[in-house]
């Protein structure tokens, strides 16, 4: 037998909205019998049934309320069940049910407990009763306002009285609890669910367990019960926006019925006082009413957001317009003329249209043709929509980003159907792409609808449609757009054009010779597009036929109401045009310029992409604008609501951003800095750009960084600085792109890679001003060396002490070869240093330096070494599954001290180094300290430099070979036995005999210690790292000993060239793990 019991904590039936939405649930659940907690009701309440579970046929039992607390009531079909009540308590309804047409009959006790848990004392006492008044099964649903379990709770860290009591309870009842499944709570409180607990539950007896096997206990989830309620037939795209328009009637009632008692209205304004959370709340919900996104901290919800709010209303508001050359305040007017004019901006009226374009393209490949046209997948739009803004403004249906966000498990299924079918069918559902037109103002006192911007709104759905759709065009466009169109495109930025532009001019005005500059401005260029040749370009380009389709289908089905003083007005259809809000728009239109993109033709200066083009770089006159800007914004803030804390973060947010974007470019003159530091200045301490006094900090103080006592208000000095030396990093690493391309083509390349230095005073000056700052650069940086061919020893700053030329001038008057680059400075034998003369005596001290900080080179940071591997804390925080213990060993747990420095086989190693090293040292127990001890020693050394990195080279070993250095003991004799036929072929008898004396001794030790295999029953030797040691001690021994040495390592490198034995590869292939020690010590 099969039936549905549903129980809920309504909070009150009293309210009318609250009963009627009582009754949809009711009636979605289908629900055989019900049992309300927390009714609030007395007295008669027969009518008030009808409205919650009408018909005749639903009868009920109920609990009366003690004033506005507690009540239980149930409420069951009689057509399925007949129902019976047993006993009415004073926190207690039980209820006996048999079923009509089976012989099977039941309990249920429904509960609503008090939150005092000696009160709840009485509750157990009260069930417990009931219990000898019945046989067989039994249920007990309802509130018991208590947890059982610490987990039961959020932020709960131990148990109460009052849950140890609730436990023992049903322990005694001899009570099933099950468990909770899809969820952990059963109620929650805050906007953010900051509090929740499992305080709603069923317990069953045993009876009720056996005739139930396969019952679940789950709780009902709003959302998720609503929208698996709705049944709608059609196309999955028609089946979700159909669920959609539901789940809006849904939510409307909802938020409708659940109304606040007087008690709990009361309650909460006391609440709101005490609660810092609530006031956060507040301020990001005027944050971002005022759209004053960039105020994250400073003052509160104070008046100035209020302000702000009402200003950004006054200034959108359309009171008057100019209809018909007429000034017009009429709204129905206005109304009219608003929708007439965007009605015709968004009819084609142009038939013909150019059909000759672009013969010589860049054509989509297959392979991306293929990947733009596969079917979507559930983590290609989750990804998606994650990435849309949450907080957004919803559009025409009323739906955020982030309601699809937070509910993506319960609107997954409808959402990825609708993906599907517009896959395969290439079209939604056409409502999806009603949108709404809202007009924002150019400029202050726009008067005619051409000073307007048409912002689309779009809806969510169709919203992410667009945004799956935009990530894949995003990763071939820039293989198909000329590299002139710079913006928007992964890898480009619009400055590029920007710098482009000036140094075009800045060499025609230095020659002296005419030329004309067109600069075109395309009014309402997204307004405008045709569809018919967008899609053509899209042809052109060899995009398939299903993307030009959903393309098509995306920008031909849209249709427009206008936002008008925030009410929409007006219905049509596009014929025409791009929207601004759709993600795809500016691609689409990017693609649409590229047909254009072929044409070729005012005085100078002026402005290009907002910034200057063709003035003098260090001109006073073109910082203008950004100080007329700063000075506008310090006019429109109402100052005498901020603090100075406020003040002080909308400089570091707004005026500190404002002369960013030319400063990206243009050096900024001292006296402009001289100027906006006033500014900012005034405006710190008193509020104004122009009021003078007292300042309680010198300004040099307050512009330097917070860890150094400033207040992180950015010295525009240094901030330009950076941001000029940032092309000068750019060029070194986009010089392919067409930017570097012209400048390399202008201004010559060094071998340095950098541009010549420009010596014309003549001409814009603005690349000129860019390689000014390459000396400070190189100054600042240090380059990293590879093979040495293009870092130039003398010049370039490679080396840790600095650039060699200015820390050694005197060495370098020297030499004799200034130019010459590492690798050709670099011999087999060390450096190559050619001097013209005999040092003096007072030189050699300065030469004895120079060539002690040259043999320090590479330097080597052991630490890095060690942890730069699969050392086991830096894997495990990555998740991955690691043995506990030692995997060499395998006597103790894996930790980085162990294995770089207690493991009997890393230990070993150490004591031979010791030896060799003939110190007395004692282990520290970290390997930090070890290291830091081991550089202590080695500073006086000879041969310091090696012997400082030994133990990194040690510690990388030993971590990075755990898997490789297993070999049978038998192999090991025969690799040795083959060694000794080599040495002889080589030539080298003599040498490698006394290393491989001082090796066998070596071997015998670490026989004699029996270590513990890692693999099988194989004895285990770090073979290659223990020869190392012989390698140590015989680089001690005369110059044919080391030869011997190195050619022993040419064998370690290619052991093929000399034997092809399998045996020989096998034994490589475990000692090639061990490169580190043996590549320093030789």
């Amino acid at each position: 037998m099969q039936f549905k019991l549903v129980s809920w904590n309504v909070r009150g039936l009293n309210d009318r909205e609250k009963r009627r939405l009582v009754q949809t649930l009711v009636v979605d659940w289908k629900a055989d019998i019900v049992c309300f907690q927390e009714t609030k009701l007395e007295g008669e309440i027969t009518n008030l049934v009808k409205q919650i579970w009408g018909g005749r046929w639903i009868k009920f039992a109920y609990l009366e309320a003690s004033g506005t607390r507690g009540g239980i009531m149930m409420m069951w079909d009689c057509r399925a069940w007949k129902g019976e009540v047993l006993e009415i308590g004073a926190y207690t309804l039980t209820c006996k049910f048999e079923a009509q047409f089976q012989s099977f009959s039941c309990h249920l006790t429904g509960v609503y407990a008090p939150n005092c848990y000696i009160e709840r004392r009485k509750v157990w006492e009260e069930i417990a009763d009931v219990r000898g008044l019945m046989e067989g099964p039994w249920a007990i649903c309802g509130d018991f306002n208590t947890t059982r379990y610490v987990s039961e709770k959020r932020n709960c860290n131990r148990r109460s009285r009052g849950m140890i009591e609730f436990s023992d309870f049903i322990e005694d009842m001899n009570l099933i609890d099950l468990q909770l499944q899809d969820g952990n709570y059963t109620w929650f409180k805050g906007d953010n669910h900051d509090t929740a607990s499992r305080i709603d539950r069923f317990l069953l007896s045993e009876e009720w367990d056996d005739c139930f096997s396969n019952i679940k206990q789950s709780p009902l989830q709003r959302i998720k019960e609503w929208w698996n309620s709705f049944s709608f037939k059609g196309r999955p795209d028609f089946v979700l926006s159909c669920k959609l328009k539901a789940l809006k009637h849904k939510l409307k009632d909802w938020s409708r019925s659940e109304t606040l008692t007087e008690q709990e209205s009361a309650k909460k304004a006391d609440l709101t006082l005490e609660l810092e959370g609530l006031i956060k709340n507040e301020e990001i919900a005027w944050r971002q009413k005022s759209r004053a996104l960039w105020l994250k901290e400073g003052n509160r919800n104070t008046k100035f957001f209020h302000k702000v709010a009402n200003a950004h209303k006054r200034f959108n508001y359309i009171d008057q317009l100019m209809v018909q050359g007429e000034l017009t305040e009429e709204s129905t007017r206005i109304e009219s003329a608003i929708i007439d004019f965007y009605q015709k901006l968004y009819t084609e009226t142009t038939h013909w249209r150019p059909i000759n374009m672009l013969n010589n393209c860049a054509t989509l490949s297959v392979e991306n043709k293929v990947r733009l046209q596969e079917n979507f997948t559930e983590e290609e739009v989750l990804r998606c929509l994650k990435l849309c803004a949450g907080d957004k403004a919803p559009g025409p249906d009323g739906f955020s980003m982030g309601f699809f966000i937070k509910c993506w498990e319960i609107v997954k299924q409808d959402i990825m159907n609708a993906f599907h079918n517009f896959h395969e069918q290439e079209v939604f559902e056409r409502s999806f792409n009603a949108t709404f037109i809202t007009l924002i103002p150019k400029k202050k006192g726009a008067k005619e609808l051409r000073d307007y911007r048409p912002i689309s709104l779009i809806g969510s759905i169709y919203k992410l449609f667009s945004k799956v759709l935009t990530e894949r065009l995003k990763g071939v466009i820039s293989n198909l757009v000329d590299v002139q169109q710079m913006a928007l495109i992964k890898g480009r930025q619009i400055m590029d054009a920007v710098l482009v532009a000036n140094e075009a001019i800045d060499s025609r005005v230095q020659q002296k010779k005419p030329g004309i500059l067109c600069k075109l401005d395309i009014e309402k260029s997204y307004d405008h597009v045709n569809w018919e040749y967008l899609l053509r370009m899209l042809k052109k380009l060899g995009f398939g036929k299903k993307w030009i389709h959903w393309i098509k289908f995306c920008i031909s089905t849209v249709s427009y109401s206008v936002l008008i003083n925030g009410s929409p007005a007006g219905f049509f259809k596009a014929q025409r045009g791009l929207r601004q809000g759709d993600p795809l728009s500016p691609f689409l239109f990017i693609i649409a310029m590229e047909g254009l993109n072929r044409g070729e033709v005012g005085s100078l200066p002026t402005l290009y992409l907002g910034m200057p083009l063709g003035a003098n770089s260090k001109s006073i006159q073109i910082w203008d604008t950004v100080i007329e800007k700063c000075e506008k914004k310090l006019a429109r803030w109402k100052t005498q609501y901020l603090s100075r804390g406020g003040r002080l973060t909308l400089i570091n947010s707004v005026l500190d951003a404002l002369p960013t974007y030319m400063m990206s470019l243009f050096p900024i003159p001292a006296g402009v800095i001289k100027r906006l530091d006033r500014i900012r200045r005034n405006f710190l301490w008193h509020g104004d750009k122009e009021k003078k006094g007292y300042h309680l900090v010198k300004w040099s103080s307050v512009i330097c960084d917070k860890k150094w006592g400033g207040l992180g208000i950015k010295n525009l000095k240094i901030q330009s600085t950076a941001l000029m030396m940032k092309w000068l990093w750019k060029f070194t690493k986009e010089n392919h792109l067409l930017w570097g391309r012209v400048i390399k083509a202008k201004y010559e390349q060094e071998d340095s890679g950098m541009t010549k230095e420009v010596n014309t005073p003549y001409g814009v000056s603005l690349w000129r001003s860019i390689r000014s700052l390459w000396s400070e650069l190189k100054t600042q940086s240090r380059i990293k060396v590879a093979n040495g061919n293009k870092t130039r020893f003398w010049k370039d700053n490679w080396h840790e002490v600095g650039i060699m030329e200015l820390v050694f001038p005197d060495i370098f008057n020297l030499v004799l070869h200034q130019q010459y680059t590492i690798a050709e400075m670099w011999t087999s034998d060390g450096w190559s240093l050619n001097f013209r003369r005999h040092c003096n005596d007072w030189e050699v001290q300065r030469m004895a330096d120079f060539l002690s900080k040259l043999d320090q080179f590479p330097g080597v940071q052991a630490g890095k070494i060690i942890y730069g591997g699969r050392a086991t804390p830096k894997a495990f925080l990555r998740g991955m599954t690691l043995c506990s213990r030692c995997f060499l060993c395998k006597e103790t747990a894996e930790t980085v001290n162990h294995l770089f420095l207690h493991c009997p086989f890393t230990a070993h190693l150490w004591r031979i180094i010791i030896n060799l090293k003939g110190i007395a040292w004692t282990m520290p127990g970290k390997i930090t300290e070890a290291l830091s001890s081991w550089e202590g020693i080695c500073s006086h050394a000879k041969d310091r430099s090696r012997w400082r990195i030994v133990p990194a080279c040690i510690c990388q070993d030993a971590g990075s070979t755990l898997d490789t250095i297993a070999l049978c003991f038998l192999q090991q004799k025969l690799y040795f036995s083959r060694l000794y036929g080599l040495t002889d072929i080589e030539g080298l008898q003599q040498a490698i005999v006394l290393g491989l004396d001082i090796l066998s001794s070596m071997l015998s030790d670490l026989s004699r210690e029996k270590l513990k295999p890692a693999y099988g029953s194989f004895q285990v030797v770090p073979t290659f790292t223990v020869f190392c040691q012989a390698v140590m001690s015989l680089t001690a021994k005369p110059v044919p000993v080391v030869t011997a040495v190195i050619s022993l390592m040419s064998f370690f490198r290619n052991p093929v060239r000399f034997c092809a034995d399998p045996v020989l590869k096998s034994c490589y292939s475990s000692a090639a793990s061990f490169p580190n020690l043996i590549a320093v010590l030789v």
